[in-house]
């Protein structure tokens, strides 16, 4: 039993744990409050606060005080936990108004154990709760996930004979919907019904919030239509975010039209719902279009409006206007956080404008903010696809200088731009590090290192290191096994790509166009084109649709041993079936026909692809003077190469070579050396 005092003796062990500074402040605001000189108080680190009794003027101006402190808003959890310890304490009691006024201010601070830790301290002092403590106590116990602790005051307020009304009914509602039992809510409102309770707005919205949470958007909306009462915006915010979620743009506009018809004001909170599912279905002028409107109805955007459309607007490349709503947020002072700066950098590293992702790094300590692991990951990502390793470890380093554990990605950017140097071994001792201290290798950890040792003919360590991946308990994926199919192909091994191919199917996974197009890929280099066209209608017979990469490779391979005809008919079936040959096909075509020697008909290809409006490349040009020079057409050579940089396409070193090493061939020298120097004034060289 908790010892009770006079009122002029004020003690609590809640004030006693505080400084001296904070307990004056306290008490001096409480004397400020009855206009007179606390002579008598007397505070020590003795764990003892007293006052004299002749400066209390009762227990009225105490419970004033109380009361004008709760409306000034001025009260902090602190000052409300250690006043009721204190009124705890008092004899006589306050009023228990007093006591619900300290803990419906706890609760609204989100203090829902405290709460109840204070009612059970009243209790066992015999304070008797009224309606209000009940309700209080219904409502912290149901935010705290103890609905059952919930009901089970509900119980002791029938006992009690009030009742429970609207309120409490809408506190357990909500209750058993945020814990996911959406059933026994439905029961408790159709309870409420029955006894003539009308549910409030706030009731209907928790159902609502109930059915869309268990993605049945439909009762929810049905529920909407019902209501006895008129919907709020967070009624429809709920079923609109709901819709949006599931991708029915349709139906949460035809809903938002309605909300706007009855005459529902809609908040950013609609907004973001709209604009995020505009946005990932690729409807970004839709989204813009709402971006505005809101703006126009004067509904600010907050960091979430403005965090969608950037990652949006970087997804399709327009990194001028994400900056540009980064700009736009601060401007409006909307303060961007963390997500905001890490969508930009990713999108600016992305494209390769790795000088305006470390400004971007640099400047976010400028808004208080700190770079996360999603920030130095993207930036170390941009800065080893642009071959920038050595940066990219200099900022590796300074990231675990800050305290940032590395994970799983951001190892394998750095095993991935050490392999894309062809610095595998290298990209071996990161991976060696990532098992001996974590993280663990992944899937796409191993994937890097095994189509980087089959591009290196180290075909046998990645097939082993397939192998490892297996028994570590990480499950191979399709591109696993296509990476190292690849390489077999690559290396001629055309067998072991083919038992390759075939225990995917063992191990469950399902073979898509990608493997097919590596196999006939290899089959097409070998010159087995008789396996390669086997493939290509296994991929009808299951269901695979050919790409244009697939016909691209079976045309140049058909050209390349003669099959003109046959090539001709697969590129007349490939029209057909709904694909345009693009620059890749009529290149695979051309160079398949010169390796023949074939330079007529490569040229008639040639013709075809400029009739059909595609443009030809510096690969197009190249392999056609290649073709020319090797078969002695000097006067088509010079043809191609005007035309070439009449079209400003430059040529590369590749195509120099070959024309250097062709005049060199016919004794040409001086005509290699004048070409020479055109190319170096052109700034070809």
């Amino acid at each position: 039993m908790v010892p009770r005092t006079s009122p002029s003796y004020l003690s609590c062990s809640y004030y006693f744990s505080r400084s001296t500074a904070q307990r004056v402040t306290l008490f001096a605001r409480y004397f400020s409050y009855l206009n007179v000189n606390p002579v008598g108080i007397t505070v020590s680190d003795s764990k003892s606060t007293s006052f004299s009794s002749s400066d209390l003027l009762g227990q009225t101006q105490f419970e004033n005080f109380i009361r004008d402190q709760f409306r000034s808003k001025s009260l902090s959890y602190e000052d409300a936990l250690g006043t009721f310890n204190t009124m705890v304490g008092m004899q006589p009691s306050p009023s228990i108004y007093t006591f619900n006024l300290l803990l419906g201010k706890i609760n609204k601070m989100k203090h829902y154990f405290t709460v109840l830790s204070l009612y059970n301290k009243m209790r066992s002092v015999s304070i008797s709760p009224d309606y209000y403590t009940l309700k209080i106590l219904v409502n912290s116990c149901c935010h705290m996930n103890r609905v059952d602790c919930g009901f089970s005051v509900f119980g002791d307020i029938m006992k009690r004979g009030y009742d429970p009304g609207t309120v409490i009914f809408a506190a357990l509602i909500k209750g058993l919907c945020r814990s996911d039992r959406l059933a026994h809510a439905i029961q408790l409102f159709d309870k409420m019904l029955k006894i003539g309770y009308s549910p409030d707005v706030l009731t209907y919205g928790s159902i609502i919030n109930g059915f869309c949470r268990a993605g049945n958007t439909e009762m929810a909306l049905r529920l909407l239509r019902e209501m006895s009462c008129k919907p709020n915006v967070f009624a429809y915010n709920m079923i609109i975010g709901s819709l949006c979620r599931g991708g029915l743009i349709s139906e949460a506009l035809k809903l938002f039209e309605e909300m706007i018809r009855e005459d529902v004001s809609p908040d950013v909170v609609t907004y973001n719902s709209l604009i995020h599912c505009h946005c990932s279905l690729g409807n970004l002028r839709e989204a813009i279009r709402l971006f505005s409107e809101m703006i126009n109805w004067r509904i600010a955007p907050d960091v979430i409006t403005f965090n969608v459309l950037m990652d949006a607007l970087c997804k399709e490349g327009k990194l001028r206007e994400a900056h540009g709503l980064l700009k736009m947020m601060i401007e409006r002072g909307e303060k961007p956080d963390t997500i905001s700066y890490n969508t930009l950098v990713c999108g600016y590293c992305f494209v390769g404008q790795i000088d305006a992702a470390r400004t971007l790094f640099n400047g976010m300590a400028d808004h208080g903010l700190s770079p996360d692991v999603v920030t130095f990951n993207s930036l170390i990502y941009g800065l080893c696809n642009s071959g920038l390793c050595t940066k990219a470890m200099e900022l590796f380093n300074n990231m675990v200088g800050e305290g940032i554990s590395p994970n799983v990605i951001t190892y394998n950017s750095i095993i991935h731009g050490h392999c894309n140097l062809g610095q595998w071994k290298v990209a071996i001792r990161y991976f060696d590090e990532m098992v001996e201290r974590g993280p663990s290798p992944n899937v796409v950890t191993f994937t890097i290192l095994m189509d980087a040792l089959c591009k290196e003919g180290e075909i046998i360590e990645a097939h082993k290191l397939l192998e490892g991946m297996i028994q570590r308990g990480e499950e191979p994926d399709t591109i696993s096994y296509t990476a190292l199919m690849d390489g077999y192909c690559l290396a001629g091994q055309m067998d072991d790509a083919e038992k390759i191919f075939h225990s995917m199917v063992a191990r469950g996974l399902t073979q898509d166009d990608y493997c097919y197009n590596a196999l006939i890929n290899g089959y097409c280099k070998g010159k087995r084109m008789d396996e390669a066209l086997r493939l290509f209608e296994e991929m009808h017979l299951n269901g695979l649709k050919p790409t244009v990469i697939t016909y691209s490779t079976l045309l140049g391979g058909l050209c390349q041993v003669g099959r003109v005809e046959a090539a001709q008919t697969l590129l007349n079936e490939m029209v057909d079936r709904g694909h345009s040959p693009n620059i890749i096909t009529y290149n695979s075509l051309i160079h398949g026909l010169c390796n023949s020697g074939m330079w007529k008909e490569a040229l008639d290809f040639f013709d075809d692809m400029v009739d059909r409006g595609i443009q030809p490349d510096v690969i197009t040009y190249t392999t056609l003077i290649h073709c020319c020079c090797y078969s002695g057409q000097w006067r088509a050579t010079a043809r191609f190469f005007k035309q070439m940089i009449d079209q400003r396409i430059s040529p590369d070193v590749i195509t120099i070579n070959i024309l250097m090493d062709a005049f060199r061939k016919e004794g040409k020298t001086k005509e290699a050396h004048a070409m020479l120097k055109v190319m170096i004034q052109r700034g070809y060289l």
